[in-house]
């Protein structure tokens, strides 16, 4: 998907956030929205992926398709 198309989507998803319907629903599933800008979501994920492959290797834990 090219940058701007991320940009515009993030610019209209931004403000979901906002709405106390929806925050209610949300919680309501033990969800919270944590907006944040396309570069900052790529590095949350990939530190996610870091935190939890060095716990997996650490416990010796492996994955089976």
């Amino acid at each position: 998907m090219k940058r701007e198309a991320w940009h515009g989507a993030h610019v209209r998803l931004s403000t979901l956030p906002r709405n106390p319907d929806l925050r209610a629903r949300l919680s309501s599933e033990a969800l919270e929205p944590m907006p944040m800008s396309p570069e900052r979501f790529g590095q949350y994920m990939r530190d996610d992926i870091d935190k939890w492959s060095r716990l997996a290797k650490a416990r010796n834990t492996e994955i089976n398709d």
